[in-house]
């Protein structure tokens, strides 16, 4: 081999030692990134992964929240339906109670400061008759007359040049009903 041949082998085999040391650095270099690339994927895949779980959990517990919400609504409907039907049971024992007519009586001499007319409902007009408000009449020392209306069902209306007040059932009941629903619904409840 001559000279000039060993020289252009030498530098032919120098440059592709240093192609393979690059290529090698390359390869490294390119591993240590792909690592690096994966690791950080790994990295994000977990924190996705745990904001999901989290996300998961809290839509669950709001679901079961949500849940729990209508249950209490569905429990409240249903007790103040029951409500509805005790407080309209209690109307209706009122009405053919023995005592409504001192009931209605007491309402009379109760509210009753000057002369007025008493209005009835067309369903009392057979028990609060023109002889029970004329007998409330005398009690008060007010003159009294008596009007029949079928605007409303049971109780009564007092009109005067004064004032009006109306003591229909469903306003003493929807009145008294405010000021006693708690306790009731404690007994029926505890």
């Amino acid at each position: 081999m001559n000279a000039a041949n060993a020289i252009i082998e030498k530098i032919l085999s120098d440059a592709q030692n240093k192609a393979d040391l690059l290529v090698s650095e390359t390869k490294t270099r390119a591993a240590d990134k792909l690592r690096d690339a994966k690791k950080e994927v790994e990295k994000q895949e977990e924190e996705t992964l745990a904001k999901a779980k989290l996300n998961v959990r809290d839509l669950k517990a709001r679901k079961v929240q949500l849940a729990a919400i209508e249950q209490k609504k569905t429990d409240l409907i249903a007790k103040r339906a029951i409500l509805d039907d005790v407080f309209k049971e209690a109307r209706a024992e009122i009405l053919k109670s023995k005592g409504y007519k001192n009931l209605i009586r007491s309402l009379v001499t109760k509210h009753c400061c000057c002369d007025a007319c008493i209005v009835v409902s067309k369903h009392d007009e057979k028990v609060l008759t023109a002889a029970f408000i004329k007998t409330c009449s005398t009690k008060c020392k007010f003159k009294f007359t008596r009007r029949v209306t079928d605007s409303f069902e049971g109780g009564i209306i007092i009109e005067s040049e004064k004032y009006d007040i109306h003591l229909t059932l469903d306003d003493v009941i929807a009145t008294t009903r405010e000021q006693i629903e708690k306790q009731v619904a404690e007994l029926v409840w505890g």
